[in-house]
């Protein structure tokens, strides 16, 4: 397995900082990528591109990344289950344990670099075991750890 068949959806209301995540994901071998530039724009490309992982800016007009994600997880009509990275600058406790309330799975702190996003990508391969959309029958035995497609 390998990155170039993962589906990555970034959700940032700054285009330069969707443009410089795009990048970094193409460098890294990622080929199916969409991007939103909030996160009402961001539930509906959830839906209809069932990315395998989101990126998420927290602090996005006119919906935020904190009910982004609320909306995600209670979704009924898709995949509520997909992992979710927030993209932020918040430190702030408050806000850390609303998103972890929710069901968020890593946090990127901004300015995201290439060697952040490949450790986010192993920290949230290693909890949810596929990053993957399929993998071919047989392709993983039964008992074994999932190998990361980033190796």
């Amino acid at each position: 397995m390998d990155l170039s068949k993962i589906k990555v959806l970034v959700i940032d209301d700054q285009s330069f900082v969707r443009h410089l995540v795009v990048t970094m994901l193409k460098h890294m071998g990622v080929h199916d990528i969409r991007e939103a530039g909030d996160g009402g724009d961001g539930l509906r490309l959830a839906a209809e591109f069932d990315p395998d992982l989101i990126l998420c800016d927290i602090e996005m007009k006119p919906i935020d990344g904190l009910v982004f994600l609320d909306a995600l997880r209670k979704s009924k009509t898709g995949r509520n289950d997909i992992p979710v990275a927030f993209l932020t600058c918040h430190s702030e406790s408050g806000v850390v344990m609303k998103a972890k309330e929710l069901g968020v799975d890593d946090f990127l702190i901004k300015p995201v670099s290439a060697n952040m996003l490949e450790k986010c990508l192993h920290r949230i391969w290693e909890r949810h075991g596929k990053l993957m959309a399929e993998q071919p029958a047989g392709a993983q035995v039964a008992g074994a750890a999932p190998q990361s497609p980033l190796h």
